[in-house]
């Protein structure tokens, strides 16, 4: 029964093993803000999550080259619930090509159940528009649950039923895709490092080759798959939800939704071409909703406070385009 192993002395049990695996992450790691500490953290919401067979969550780590994100990402692989992949391309995703033996080598068949992980976002940012759009189908039908496609060598149409997270590396310029994002309609919500000490941070990477890093980051990693194998059974009614705490995060949505909508215009950029018609809050409210939630579990919460939603606001507001975030500052 869901739920049943979610009692007090399993929740003291998951805080005090995740404020242990926070502190190793500190020790290995740098982290200039209180933003970017929230990195070893956030990763493992995809997983907590997984059991409730609700909305996906579908993150974008966003950061700078070097610092760091990749190497989070890392800790997270080799693991039975990830299914790690390169690139992300129309025909690795869902293929017609049947060898001799009749395997299927489509990606798809593979997701369900699984936290994706992408490292590089950019080789997906890179191809063709033709092939983006494809990609970006394909992804917008897999995160609604199902994907079928017919083709001419094939009698019978490829169906695939699935329901994954996702972890996605990206840096920076994937703000300049914006309207790639726009057309997928929303699918992650971001979370952007800071970095505010880039000084500090190069010190601690020189220093971390002199200090057998990747012997360290192994050890961390088998911490990550320990903790994430111990994960308790928990059911999304025992995570309490007060009317204030609700409230403020459909007001958030809402106006996080509002804001990001994309508006067209023509190639002068100077002249609207369809009145905007704004983006609906429902899915990114179930998304913040999720994240909050997450954080609750980690720290052996069962009532969500405003302390646990720090993430999610922040996140909802980081899916925000960068340049429309400068400007509301």
């Amino acid at each position: 029964m869901m739920g049943k192993r979610y009692k007090k002395k399993e929740r003291k049990r998951v805080a005090a093993d995740f404020e242990k695996l926070i502190k190793m992450s500190k020790e290995l790691f740098f982290y200039g803000c209180d933003v970017d500490a929230w990195m070893p953290e956030i990763i493992l919401f995809p997983f907590v999550s997984l059991q409730w067979n609700l909305n996906p969550l579908w993150y974008r780590m966003i950061a700078p080259p070097g610092s760091g994100k990749s190497e989070h990402l890392e800790l997270l692989h080799d693991f039975e619930l990830t299914y790690t992949i390169d690139e992300l391309t129309p025909k690795s995703l869902m293929s017609g090509y049947r060898g001799q033996d009749g395997g299927d080598p489509s990606q798809l068949q593979h997701f369900d159940g699984k936290v994706i992980i992408v490292s590089d976002e950019s080789t997906l940012m890179e191809q063709r528009q033709e092939d983006r759009n494809m990609v970006q189908s394909t992804l917008r039908r897999a995160y609604d649950g199902r994907n079928t496609k017919a083709y001419g060598n094939m009698k019978e149409k490829q169906e695939y039923k699935t329901h994954f997270n996702m972890l996605v590396g990206s840096t920076p310029s994937i703000d300049r895709y914006f309207q790639y994002q726009q057309q997928l309609g929303e699918r992650f919500t971001n979370y952007r490092a800071q970095v505010p000490d880039r000084k500090t941070l190069a010190r601690c990477s020189l220093d971390n080759q002199f200090t057998s890093f990747n012997d360290r980051r192994d050890i961390l990693k088998q911490e990550y798959h320990k903790f994430i194998r111990k994960l308790p059974d928990v059911d999304v009614n025992d995570i309490i939800l007060t009317d204030e705490i609700r409230e403020m995060l459909v007001n958030a949505a809402d106006f996080v939704a509002l804001i990001r909508t994309h508006i067209s215009r023509d190639s002068t950029g100077r002249h609207v071409t369809l009145v905007p018609q704004p983006e609906t809050p429902g899915r990114l409210v179930k998304q913040m909703s999720q994240t909050a939630m997450c954080d609750a579990v980690l720290h052996g919460a069962k009532v969500i406070t405003m302390e646990h939603c720090y993430k999610a606001l922040y996140m909802g507001l980081a899916s925000i385009s960068a340049v429309t975030i400068f400007i509301l500052n």
